[in-house]
């Protein structure tokens, strides 16, 4: 996750904006922006444990939907089916599933046996909302 805040903060994202608690930065939310498309994406959006549940990812994607909202035709965002708590704020400020895509990995040991190796797969959802 520190490598893509890192990338986001020096110039993968077309803008931050951060969410804070008595001063403090709590949480963000990065976009792209494809101006050839006319799509904005939400790359990446973190808050802070502790501060679940104060309705600041909701704030940070309505924010970032308002500044949007005249250039945009199309706003997206992915994430993995098992991560109810992204579902549900997506679906709540308006998002809707168009994709769901299903990814597959299999973990390699050092020396990889039938018995031991595992594999796995993991669902994601693609949301748009335009």
């Amino acid at each position: 996750v520190k490598s893509w805040v890192s990338n986001n903060l020096h110039g993968r994202a077309d803008r931050t904006w951060v969410a804070r608690v008595d001063g403090a930065a709590v949480g963000f939310l990065s976009s792209l922006w494809r101006p050839a498309e006319r799509v904005a994406v939400i790359d990446l959006i973190a808050v802070d444990r502790r501060c679940k549940g104060m309705g600041l990812g909701r704030a940070l994607t309505q924010a970032m939907v308002s500044h949007y909202l005249g250039s945009a035709q199309q706003i997206t965002v992915g994430t993995q089916a098992s991560n109810a708590p992204a579902l549900a704020l997506y679906q709540s400020c308006g998002f809707r599933v168009v994709r769901f895509d299903l990814g597959f990995a299999r973990q390699l040991h050092a020396a990889p046996r039938a018995e031991t190796a595992s594999s796995d797969h993991r669902a994601r959802e693609t949301f748009e909302r335009g």
